[in-house]
This record gives C-alpha cells, structure tokens and sequence, in this order.
C-alpha cells in the first residue's frame, strides 16, 4: 500500500507591519497576511492585544485554499509606549491551524 500523505496545518505569513514598527497613539495601520492551505481554510482571524487587552479581534469564514487578509487598525490615542501584539490564525475543516505573530510598538 501507498502511505498517505499526512496533511499540514494552514500557513500564515504576516506581511505587514514588520516586527518591531513603530507608531504614535491615533495612528493607523494595515495589517496584511497571506493564509495557505493544501485543503480548504475553513476560518481564520486577527486578533490585536497588549496582555490581557484585546485591541481588535475579527473572525472570517472561508472555502478557499488561499486568501489574503487586509484589516485596518488605529491604534487608540490612549496608548502609551506599549507593545501591541498581532497575531493571525488560520483553521481548517479538521480543526487543524497555523498561525504567525509579530509585535509593534505605539508611542505616547
């Protein structure tokens, strides 16, 4: 018998910002990620925190074996040199997921 090919988790690659950007309170950024997978994604989402501070967080659904995804964000005035943390998860119909991580800093 051929063995079966086992299946990866969905990939996610985070685009945009880079690690370690830089911004002010009130300012705006995009976040831009690509999500791959062998089979179909089944949901995927972004989530924007500092601990246990959730900024953003949106979840979208599809049945491709591919997107981009494209979230405008403005950083609150309220913030003060902090961290903010992005993280991008992609999940598959089997509950398989991928995910990716990058941290930018907003200025007071």
């Amino acid at each position: 018998p051929t063995p079966t090919k086992a299946v990866e988790n969905p990939k996610v690659k985070i685009i945009s910002p880079a690690v370690g950007t830089m911004i002010d309170a009130g300012d705006s950024i995009t976040v831009i990620a690509d999500l791959t997978h062998s089979q179909d994604l089944h949901e995927y989402g972004v989530r924007l925190s500092t601990g246990s501070t959730i900024y953003m967080e949106r979840t979208f659904h599809s049945h491709t074996d591919s997107t981009r995804l494209i979230m405008g964000w403005r950083a609150p005035s309220t913030l003060h040199h902090v961290d903010v943390k992005i993280e991008v998860e992609a999940t598959d119909h089997e509950n398989r997921k991928g995910s990716a991580a990058v941290s930018l800093h907003v200025h007071g």
